[in-house]
């Protein structure tokens, strides 16, 4: 079970690739640029841009749990 690994093993996620950011375009806190370039360089990932804010769980709840969902089934 994947999550049983990580809980055992959270660096095998990080190592494995297995990571990815949600960035938002509206975001006035953090900077949506700066969030695409830590997504490649410290996760090694592109960055999943979705149209919101910075709290794109309030104002897009069912679109950022529909992307968690699929990124689960990865």
């Amino acid at each position: 079970d994947a999550w049983l690994a990580f809980a055992s093993e959270p660096r095998a996620f990080f190592e494995a690739g297995l990571f990815t950011s949600i960035v938002t375009t509206d975001d006035r806190t953090l900077s949506p640029y700066w969030g695409q370039s830590i997504s490649r360089r410290v996760l090694k990932s592109e960055a999943i841009m979705v149209k919101a804010g910075h709290c794109p769980h309030v104002s897009q709840p069912l679109l950022i749990a529909h992307l968690l969902e699929q990124l689960a089934m990865h």
